[in-house]
């Protein structure tokens, strides 16, 4: 296994992954080994090792960690002192978490082999993705929420996009240099009959299909969609029309996960459990967790393979309820099919506890709009107080029945609210946490 032989193509590339997959142990330990020669003199891990690379000894010395943990030698790398406090090699920048999850971005250290590592990764899955056709178009994000909201950006601003390729000039609302700079060698010159095929489809009314349109050879489109990112699918295939397949596809690199607070090795999990992922880096992260609870949803080979559930220790609470990410997703994925009913979707949600009231409640603050398009033969059903709360029956039926007990029978929860946020309230959001240093790649809507 070697990431800097960047050369696999098809075949060659479908034959590593079966190694890989059916040694997926050995490949564990030669990962792993291969960190602790690199790291085996920094500050941290000397601490607890005495320079030692024995595998065995890391798992048993090296404590299982969350970033308030290494923070400190983080901010010390940040202020001037040398990587080798985490890092045996250099490391060449810090990159920064969204933000959504603790309330402030993070930190996360990086060294110049790891942009190799990601495209070795991501060359074993492009010859996956094209075994599905012979000439693959991509359309996607990391994320399906980053996915959507350019989707949104190009409804709201397709007519600057159809002018500028008309006269083959950029609007001077993009002022930023670079950007301006990238995307004008893409309009060197002028393209009105381009201009004319995209005006026709953008301004036909529904955007129901529109993805097809606008590219009628895309053969999918990639994105996270397990956990709450599942909620977007319906909104995702409302754009496709239903017609282009989502795919869903990652490699995860670990070293270890939890259940039940006891370390399971990659290779011992079992389908169906729940797990919590911690990882060891060649950038100085070592037992680290990460946060992200996975269920295994079964085995390739020898390789685990699972998909995202929620964060850890998410959770809503005014009494004894204790309601996580995953119970919330849950609950709203079953109110939000009323307002599919009535030709609406639920493009955003967040929450909170208002702890103001006696009893304190549970608040949703929700972001619609509507499928049905101006002069389209169905008129689009009002959305009225009717609707809305039997949106807030639904989603307080499918919560748990310690939250159901708080709210029938000890009183000691109030009755949940919704409330109605204007359009692009969420954009805003996401805005303003970028704006102060999060990651655009990386931002999920807090929930």
């Amino acid at each position: 296994m070697d990431e800097h032989k960047l050369g696999y193509k098809g075949n060659d590339v479908l034959q590593e992954l079966e190694i890989l997959t059916l040694n997926a142990k050995a490949a564990q330990e030669l990962i792993l080994r291969k960190i602790l020669e690199k790291n085996h003199v920094t500050e941290y891990l000397n601490q607890f090792m005495n320079g030692s690379t024995d595998i065995s000894a890391f798992k048993s010395q090296v404590p299982v960690v969350t970033y308030d943990v290494v923070q400190p030698y983080i901010a010390r790398i940040a202020a001037g002192e040398p990587s080798s406090i985490l890092c045996g090699e250099q490391i060449v920048e810090l990159l920064r978490s969204s933000g959504t999850s603790r309330g402030e971005p993070r930190l996360m250290p990086s060294i110049s082999e790891d942009l190799y590592r990601r495209t070795y990764l991501y060359s074993l899955i492009m010859p996956i993705m094209n075994k599905r056709a012979k000439h693959v178009l991509r359309l996607g994000a990391v994320f399906a929420s980053a996915f959507l909201r350019s989707i949104s950006f190009l409804e709201q601003h397709w007519c600057d996009l159809v002018n500028d390729i008309r006269i083959g000039q950029l609007s001077s609302n993009i002022t930023n240099s670079t950007c301006r700079l990238a995307i004008q060698s893409f309009l060197a010159l002028p393209n009105p009959e381009l201009a004319d095929e995209i005006e026709v489809i953008c301004s036909s009314g529904s955007w129901k299909g529109i993805l097809g349109k606008l590219w009628p050879n895309v053969k999918y489109i990639e994105a996270v969609l397990t956990g709450t990112m599942a909620q977007y699918i319906p909104m995702l295939e409302f754009y496709s029309d239903g017609k282009i397949p989502l795919d869903g596809l990652k490699l995860i690199e670990d070293d270890e996960v939890v259940e039940n607070d006891k370390l399971v090795s990659l290779v011992d999990v079992k389908v169906g459990c729940y797990y919590e992922l911690v990882v060891t880096t060649f950038s100085g992260l070592y037992r680290y967790r990460v946060g992200d609870v996975l269920q295994v949803t079964g085995f390739y080979n020898r390789a685990a393979q699972f998909k995202f559930i929620c964060r850890r220790n998410v959770i809503l609470s005014v009494d004894s309820d204790k309601t996580n990410e995953e119970d919330l997703h849950n609950s709203v994925t079953c109110a939000k099919k009323l307002l599919e009913n009535r030709n609406y979707l639920l493009l955003e949600y967040t929450s909170c506890t208002d702890t103001s009231t006696v009893p304190g409640h549970y608040v949703l603050f929700w972001e619609i709009k509507s499928t049905t398009y101006e002069g389209a033969a169905t008129p689009c059903v009002p959305l009225d107080a009717q609707l809305l709360e039997s949106c807030c029956i639904a989603v307080e039926e499918a919560l748990d029945y310690v939250y159901r007990r708080c709210r029938a029978h000890d009183k000691s929860v109030g009755p949940l609210e919704i409330r109605l946020v204007e359009a692009g309230a969420f954009d805003g959001l996401m805005d303003l946490l970028v704006s102060q240093g999060s990651s655009i790649n990386q931002y999920k809507t807090p929930r």
